[in-house]
């Protein structure tokens, strides 16, 4: 249940630093602004493994309470420092701003994603992938997927998926593209660390400094690429 709801927080952040660049600068600075946001990344993904290692050794619990600090002085910061420019047409009070969130789409996203994960992990470990729980799974997973297109289609005027957004042929090649490049990226995040520690037999600590091979090259990139936009 913690991992979930660390999951749901950390799933926000990375979209609410991307919307708030786009209303605080310039598209011509937004590369800049990515590019720091992407330095900030780097540090954080580079002393994750070797930190995370020394907790695991000492004591694994504070992996779940090590972000309460940071996080509260981040939220103290954005009340302090940030100031969104107030130049939407649709601005009005909270509760009439949460009306133009489609939640039903995002329910059904979110469902249908879960389904197919639990498939996924679930299938030739606990269940064979002809088992009727795995079938359930991902049959539920592909109806959810069509539910939620039904909702951008047809029940809703700002839907969580814009379909519009797949019918240029350049952008769509592009959401293909990142898809896969994220999927083997933190497929190495995730499995890289397990196979140091039961294949080869390597410490949490020695595991993590290990993944900075990895992870190193990944985070330059990343910096490097915003500034050449």
């Amino acid at each position: 249940m913690r991992k979930a709801i660390q999951g749901i927080g950390g799933a926000g952040i990375a979209p609410s630093v991307m919307m708030a660049i786009s209303d605080l600068v310039t598209l011509r600075e937004r590369g800049k602004y990515q590019s720091m946001v992407a330095l900030c990344w780097a540090t954080g993904s580079m002393a994750g493994p070797v930190v995370g290692g020394v907790l695991a050794d000492t004591n694994w619990r504070w992996i779940f309470f090590i972000n309460l600090p940071i996080g509260t002085l981040a939220l103290v910061s954005l009340f302090v420092f940030l100031r969104i420019p107030n130049n939407d047409v649709h601005q009005g009070p909270w509760w009439k701003q949460l009306k133009r969130i489609d939640f039903v789409g995002a329910s059904t996203f979110i469902a249908s994603v879960v389904c197919f994960l639990l498939a996924t992990q679930w299938g030739g470990v606990r269940y064979s992938w002809s088992s009727p729980t795995v079938i359930a799974l991902f049959v539920a997973a592909a109806v959810l997927l069509i539910m939620t297109i039904i909702v951008s289609w047809k029940l809703t005027t700002e839907p969580m998926l814009e379909l519009d957004m797949f019918y240029d042929r350049a952008r769509s090649a592009l959401y293909i593209a990142v898809v896969a490049i994220a999927s083997a990226m933190f497929a190495n995040i995730f499995y890289l660390p397990i196979y140091f520690q039961v294949a080869n037999g390597d410490s949490p600590v020695i595991a993590g400094a290990e993944m900075l091979s990895f992870l190193v090259p990944v985070d330059l990139v990343s910096v490097i690429s915003g500034f050449l936009v």
